[in-house]
């Protein structure tokens, strides 16, 4: 599989960092935030345009430290890719967009895989000069 049984983790440092037994995931979501569930993808789901291979589910008591959402995957594998699902209110009068049905980009991951850019580090093949960071 892609790692074995999760874990409660920590809430630093935030994004995906690696541990001596697998990767911690740690995400800022506001307090109307009702639940957050990690999707993790293989490369070969996502390139196939699958739905997440695996969705851990966190826990709003034992996952959750404040506003930090998080959780600890040991022995997770280096060939996954991955984004959260977060449910809450959906009111725009307050700013609230939540749903649950959108998968949402991590804003303190390092980087992110898109279009023929199928590699971290593996220059975009399509991109113009200028489109890629």
């Amino acid at each position: 599989g892609l790692f074995s049984m999760p874990t409660v983790g920590t809430a630093t440092p935030m994004g995906p960092s690696l541990t001596a037994d697998g990767v911690n995931f740690a995400v800022y979501a506001a307090a109307e935030a009702r639940s957050v569930n990690l999707c993790l993808w293989t490369p070969a789901d996502l390139a196939a345009g699958l739905e997440p291979t695996v969705e851990v589910p966190l826990d709003a008591t034992a996952n959750r430290t404040g506003n930090v959402w998080h959780v600890h995957l040991p022995a997770a594998s280096d060939q996954m890719l991955y984004g959260y699902r977060v449910d809450g209110p959906m009111e725009r009068h307050l700013g609230l967009l939540f749903n649950p049905k959108l998968v949402v980009l991590d804003p303190y991951a390092t980087a992110v895989v898109s279009g023929d850019r199928t590699l971290y580090g593996k220059p975009s093949e399509t991109a113009r000069v200028g489109e890629e960071c």
